[in-house]
């Protein structure tokens, strides 16, 4: 039963910070250590998921000079991508 709390706990955030999210122009740099949000509960949040570019960084230790690159470049190469996907 603790897993299950917790997990609810987990997405409950999630929902919450996609909701302030949301209300933020532009794309939303999502950086995780592997991809475990599920993209369909953003929506619920009215952030669409099309705005989310996930970056998973595999490692814990990771996350933070990811989130660093993302901010740090206008030209990152993620959001190059993001965009060509979008065309």
């Amino acid at each position: 039963m603790a897993g299950s709390d917790a997990l609810s706990y987990d997405a409950a955030a999630t929902v919450f910070i996609a909701s302030i999210l949301a209300w933020i122009k532009g794309p939303i740099f999502w950086c995780l250590r592997w991809r475990d949000l599920f993209a369909p509960t953003l929506d619920l949040a009215d952030l669409h998921p099309n705005r989310v570019i996930h970056v998973e960084a595999g490692r814990n230790t990771n996350v933070l000079p990811a989130m660093e690159e993302c901010l740090r470049h206008q030209s990152s190469a993620s959001k190059r991508l993001q965009l060509a996907a979008e065309s």
